[in-house]
Order: structure tokens, then sequence, then C-alpha cells
């Protein structure tokens, strides 16, 4: 039936239920604990008010696409985001992701997919001081492609084998990609420009870099 609040939505949710929210604007923070599919209705808002971690996606195999995503709060040592995945097989698709400190945030989960995003940090700061607009740690074999990433800080990956990050277009941020120990990863057909810094790997063997543009580098270090 219907209800007035996604948490609502969920708490009277099972398992494998598909829930379509309606456009609008709800107040977040929204923690998804089932293994449900939330598809949003030309893009309803989720708006948290400048305070915390926007939608939480704890249950693996949740889904969540077409939402917009607001209003994260701004402390980097908390991590804020507008989305954090802290568990396997999530799908995070066709979402945008406005005014949010960290973008998507995926920790110690595996077979995550981020697709078709579009993803920018806080317009208040400086882009050193912004949060990335994607982040994987310790979450191996993620997916990562035909998002748009623009006036954030970096897409990161780090302790994350075997990830694939393609078809992205990443520009006006620090460091377009940034990966740390992470082996096999295939970076292929991204569009990489006016960042800082391209591509930057670190302590990662058995790099696939294919079929990338990258260009418009600036500053001392790019």
């Amino acid at each position: 039936g219907p209800f007035t609040t996604i948490q609502a939505a969920l708490a009277a949710a099972r398992e494998g239920d598909h829930i379509r929210v309606e456009r609008g604007v709800y107040a977040g923070p929204v923690v998804v604990n089932k293994s449900v599919t939330l598809d949003g209705i030309d893009f309803p808002v989720i708006d948290n008010g400048g305070d915390g971690t926007v939608v939480t996606l704890a249950a693996p195999g949740a889904v969540l696409r077409g939402f917009e995503l607001r209003g994260s709060g701004s402390e980097p040592d908390r991590d804020h985001s507008g989305i954090a995945v802290v568990a396997a097989r999530v799908v995070v698709e066709n979402n945008r992701l406005r005014e949010v400190l960290f973008g998507i945030f995926v920790a110690r989960s595996s077979d995550v997919i981020i697709r078709g995003n579009d993803i920018s940090s806080k317009s208040e700061y400086a882009t050193g001081r912004q949060g990335d607009a994607i982040r994987l740690w310790y979450s191996p074999r993620a997916i990562v492609e035909n998002n748009h990433v623009h006036h954030a800080r970096d897409v990161i990956a780090w302790y994350a084998s075997e990830v694939v990050i393609r078809n992205n277009l990443v520009e006006h941020g620090r460091y377009g990609l940034h990966l740390m120990y992470c082996d096999n990863a295939v970076i292929e057909r991204n569009r990489i420009i006016e960042n800082s810094v391209g591509i930057y790997t670190m302590y990662s063997n058995e790099i696939m870099p294919r079929e990338n543009l990258v260009r418009g580098q600036r500053g001392p270090s790019g």
C-alpha cells in the first residue's frame, strides 16, 4: 500500500520487494537493511538537511535507482556521504548526488555495481576540501561504469582487486582516478578531463588501462 515515508515502506517490506517512490521531497536519512529494490519515479529527492549520510545500503543485493540525494553532513573524518554501501552485490544506478561531501562510499563490500550516476560534491568548498565522488575501500570486483563525476575531489579505489572502471566521464576534480593496492584493475574508455591529475596508480599490479581519453591536467602535479 501507499506510505508517506520511505522508511515506513521499508519497515513494511519483505526481502525481494520492489518499492516505487513517487516524485517529491523526502527527509533522510534512509537505511536500507532488507534486500529490496528502491525505484525512484521522476527523481524523488532525499534530503538530509546538511547532516550525516543520506542513504545507507546495508543489505546484500539491495538496489537504489533513480533518486536525487542531497544535503549530507560535511565532516570529512565521518565520511558523510550521499550513499554509503556496506553490503555485497548492491546496485546503485541512475541517481543524482548534489551537495553531498562524499558521493558513493563503498566499504568492505564485494561485487557492487555503480552505474549511470551523476555525482558532484559540496559547491561551497574548494576541491581539496570536498569529498571523493566515488570511493571503493576493501571492495573487490566492483563495476563502476557510465557515471558522470564532476566538481568533486577524486574517484578512488583502495585495497580493491579486480575492479572494472569503464565509460565514465570524470571532470573538474582533483584526481581523475586514484588507485592504491588495486591489482587486476581494468580501466577503459573513460574520459578524464580538466582534473589536477589524470590516472594515478600506486602499489597496484596488472593494471589494464586502455582507450582512455586523459587531457587538460592542471597544476604542477598534472
